[in-house]
């Protein structure tokens, strides 16, 4: 009964850090990307009509007018261009010293990988629709750019995201040994659990329907890859070990989770004030 109870509080423990520290790397990348359009545009002039920043709902950045062409591809790529930039810098900068706490560092890559792949993936699919629907990498298109080597990249960066998301997990206490149910509820700690807590504050404040569709779409591609990489786990594990690239497996600490968590609804509701 007791070694019941302490695996079922070690499981708990996991995974209340990973969705912790997920919302942290989630809301840095949001607020990230969206600051790389303002900073473009206000530096090529553009006039600002409005910012959103929410965790929640649809951020965006709009601009009353931008110049020409070259102009709007500039913005429109910046959002992805800073995530990456910061991103990757903090990566490269700190993986050989994270700790638990900061697990949000290599988090905030992988979900730059399969956020802005997945977002590309999603303005092609707008763009062929209806054609004037023109966002961020889809301002390529404009200048005479093919869709397939974007698909391709998307692809790739997703499949990059899950690789290194399914790397770090043994910093939260996720090991390679663990049985399935344990690496389900991880992953679905990870991104799906923070869908399921978008789509009720959407639904409890009656928000407009496309934002719904767009996170309950969220949602069911996000729990497709926690599925994946639930599966796929022990199988990446091995394989960094092998190449000794693999993250050292770690228990957080009480005092691990309490930083995480208060980091999380700090930064949380400054996006909410925001």
């Amino acid at each position: 009964m007791a070694t019941t109870r302490d695996a079922w509080t070690a499981t708990l423990k996991t995974a209340l850090f990973l969705a912790a520290t997920f919302i942290i790397a989630f809301s840095l990348q949001l607020l990230v990307h969206e600051l790389g359009h303002l900073a473009a545009g206000l530096a090529l002039g553009a006039e600002l009509e409005r910012l959103v920043l929410h965790p929640f709902g649809n951020s965006q950045v709009v601009f009353k007018e931008v110049g020409d062409q070259a102009s709007r591809v500039v913005i429109g790529l910046m959002g992805i261009v800073m995530d990456f930039a910061v991103a990757g810098t903090l990566f490269f900068a700190l993986h050989k010293r994270l700790k638990p706490p900061f697990l949000f560092v290599p988090m905030w890559l992988a979900i730059a990988c399969i956020g802005e792949g997945i977002g590309m993936l999603g303005n092609i699919a707008a763009y062929n629709q209806r054609p004037r629907y023109i966002e961020d990498v889809a301002q390529l298109f404009t200048l005479g750019v093919p869709a397939a080597p974007v698909a391709v990249l998307s692809v790739v960066l997703i499949l990059l995201g899950m690789l290194l998301m399914t790397a770090i997990t043994p910093m939260a206490g996720l090991r390679r040994t663990d049985n399935f149910l344990k690496r389900l509820i991880a992953y679905f700690a990870c991104m799906p659990l923070y869908f399921v807590l978008a789509i009720l504050y959407l639904r409890l404040l009656g928000r407009a329907s496309p934002e719904l569709e767009m996170r309950t779409m969220q949602l069911a591609l996000a729990s497709v890859l926690a599925l994946v990489m639930a599966v796929a786990h022990p199988l990446v594990q091995d394989l960094l070990k092998k190449r000794a690239r693999s993250f050292p497996e770690a228990m957080p600490e009480r005092r691990d989770l309490g930083v995480v968590l208060l980091s999380c609804l700090v930064l949380m509701a400054g996006l909410f004030v925001l």
